[in-house]
């Protein structure tokens, strides 16, 4: 740009468009979001003074009255001293850590093939 007396000129080698290509700007999302169930975009939610979810998809349930020799024996020890205690609630930290990652484990089932497939780490 230079300039003539109070007036400005733009030299015309700085004009061009600075956009960025459209391949660029305009990404296509790594997983389509309309292959995803919709339920599995929201967080799981146990109702207040329940310990059952349910699934919303299916009828997978997690109780956690009653949960399977498998899981328990996989948690943390502060995690089974604390459901063994019997005074936890659904809403205590160490409880939802469970619920969530439980649920997003069961979640990955309803997923296509193809999203579960991209999702698994590569050896």
């Amino acid at each position: 740009m230079s300039t003539v007396g109070s007036q400005c000129r733009y030299d015309s080698d700085f004009s061009e468009d600075s956009t960025i290509p459209s391949s660029e700007s305009e990404e296509e999302p790594l997983y389509p979001i309309s292959k995803i169930p919709t339920f599995c975009l929201y967080p799981p939610e146990i109702p207040d003074g329940r310990f059952i979810w349910n699934c919303p998809g299916c009828d997978y349930n997690i109780d956690f009255l009653n949960l399977s020799t498998d899981i328990v024996n996989q948690l943390p020890d502060d995690t089974k001293l604390l459901l063994d205690s019997k005074t936890w609630t659904i809403k205590d930290e160490p409880i939802q850590f469970l619920f969530l990652t439980l649920a997003s484990e069961h979640y990955k089932d309803h997923l296509p093939a193809d999203i579960r497939s991209a999702m698994s780490p590569s050896v």
